[in-house]
């Protein structure tokens, strides 16, 4: 991912912070830019990144995966990702 800028050199407890980051999803060789949304607090002694973007299995030249009498699959995939640091 690129760098993430704009971020105070300190913030405290309770404050919350947003921002987008991008960055490249390599999957089967193909190249997809992305970008997150960023939502970045702090809970005291512990620091919480949630991250969330939006693809589609077209922009991985890949077909919907079926299992159709199982599960149904959208076209548009949802990722989040959560990023929790603590002071080691």
């Amino acid at each position: 991912m690129n760098g993430l800028s704009g971020l105070p050199d300190e913030f405290f407890s309770g404050e919350t912070y947003t921002r987008q980051v991008a960055g490249i999803l390599s999957i089967n060789g193909i190249d997809v830019p992305l970008t997150f949304d960023l939502e970045i607090r702090n809970d005291g002694n512990v620091l919480n990144v949630l991250g969330r973007t939006v693809f589609t299995w077209d922009q991985l030249q890949m077909p919907v995966p079926t299992a159709r009498l199982v599960v149904s699959v959208e076209d548009e995939v949802s990722v989040q990702l959560l990023l929790v640091a603590e002071p080691g």
